[in-house]
C-alpha cells in the first residue's frame, strides 16, 4: 500500500497551520483570563493580590452606609391650566419631564384637555398626585 498518500502536502501543510492557530488561540484565551484573575501577575487596576484583599478587607470592616445629601426639588400646588400651562409650570407642580412630554404630546394630537378627567388619564397619574392636583385644574372655556 505505497500508493497515494491519504493528504496531499499542501493539505498537511494546511492541517498543521490551523492546528498552530487553534493552539494559540487556546492558549491565549487561557493566559488572557489567568492574568485577569487574582492569582494573575498583572492586574488592571495596578494593585497587587494582597493590597487589594487588605484594601478590601478594610473598607470592608470601617465601612458605614454612605448617603448623600441630595437637594429636593419644592412641588407646589396652584391654580393651572393644562391647555395653557409651560414645561416650568408643569415641573414646579411636581410632574416628571416625561409627564410633560406626554402632556405636549397629548395637546399636539387632541388639540386640548375639555375636562379634569382628561387630565387625569395622564400617564404616572397616582392616586396621591391626582388629590394634590385635581382640584387645582382650571380649564378655560375656549
Amino acid at each position: 500500500m505505497h500508493g497515494r498518500p491519504f493528504l496531499s502536502r499542501s493539505q498537511s501543510r494546511a492541517t498543521i497551520v490551523i492546528g498552530a492557530i487553534l493552539l494559540l488561540a487556546f492558549l491565549g484565551s487561557n493566559v488572557y483570563f489567568w492574568i485577569r484573575s487574582e492569582g494573575g501577575a498583572f492586574v488592571s487596576d495596578s494593585l497587587t493580590y494582597k493590597q487589594r484583599n487588605r484594601t478590601s478587607a478594610y473598607s470592608k470592616k470601617n465601612s458605614s452606609p454612605i448617603t448623600y445629601a441630595v437637594e429636593e426639588e419644592s412641588v407646589e400646588t396652584f391654580p393651572f391650566d393644562p391647555n395653557t400651562a409651560d414645561s416650568t409650570t408643569l415641573l414646579r407642580l411636581g410632574l416628571a419631564p416625561w409627564q410633560v412630554r406626554a402632556i405636549y404630546r397629548y395637546r399636539a394630537k387632541h388639540g386640548r384637555y375639555h375636562a379634569p378627567e382628561d387630565f387625569a388619564r395622564l400617564p404616572g397619574m397616582t392616586n396621591e398626585l391626582w388629590e394634590r392636583l385635581g382640584p387645582q385644574v382650571r380649564i378655560a372655556k375656549e
